[in-house]
């Protein structure tokens, strides 16, 4: 009789470790998610994910709402490769993103000439057909490095870092804007904003390194003359 009940709780126990495994299997895309949006503070949407979380995977219409910009980005594709070496030695991971389809949104909409970089990328009708850049997430660390995105109207380059442990943000990004979506901008902000280039597009350089309320601040170094 021992050896029945005994034989028994270990049938329980196994069964329970199973579908536990199954279910954290099924569902480790959702449980990823929340870790993200806890980890970020922003609100994290998508219609699939498929692929290994530490391999190569596919985020189908992702979408990242950041709450203190009031705007987000959303794509209609995001390719991952996550290299996890680093995830023991340094409790840090890296993923290699592709993006296709790329939006930026602000809340509210553009009414009339923008007034921002910010504002003129958001109210632009062109997506971004291919951004690239490298992610690494840790502890006490958010980068963004080796950026890259592209339209028919603006090109982005740089890099972005948020050091939670020293409480600081970086930011380097060089902006440019072709003339045809320069001319959307208010009368008299392309003056003080952009400056003209070689190729006859228009250019802007944003460095900032601060505090972490720094959306704020990123979003008057779009326009410093705003108030």
């Amino acid at each position: 009789m021992e050896n029945s009940a005994r034989d028994l709780f270990f049938k329980i126990l196994i069964t329970a470790t199973l579908l536990t495994a199954v279910l954290a299997f099924a569902l480790w895309d959702r449980a990823l998610t929340l870790g993200l949006e806890k980890l970020t503070g922003w609100d994290i949407s998508y219609s699939r994910w498929t692929g290994n979380p530490l391999g190569r995977s596919v985020v189908d219409s992702p979408e990242f709402l950041v709450k203190e910009l009031g705007g987000g980005l959303s794509a209609g594709r995001l390719a991952l490769s996550v290299d996890p070496s680093r995830l023991l030695p340094d409790r840090r991971i890296s993923v290699e993103c592709i993006m296709r389809d790329v939006r930026l949104f602000i809340y509210p909409g553009v009414d009339g000439d923008a007034k921002t970089i910010l504002e003129l990328v958001a109210s632009s009708d062109g997506a971004f057909g291919e951004t690239f850049f490298l992610l690494t997430v840790g502890l006490d660390i958010l980068e963004v490095t080796s950026l890259e995105a592209g339209s028919d109207d603006f090109k982005i380059r740089g890099n972005f870092s948020w050091k939670r442990g020293e409480g600081t943000v970086s930011v380097e990004l060089d902006i440019s804007v072709s003339p045809e979506a320069a001319a959307g901008l208010a009368e008299g902000v392309k003056s003080r904003v952009l400056s003209l280039q070689e190729d006859g597009w228009y250019g802007t350089s944003i460095n900032f390194r601060g505090d972490p309320t720094f959306l704020k601040a990123l979003y008057f170094t779009f326009s410093p003359a705003r108030t």
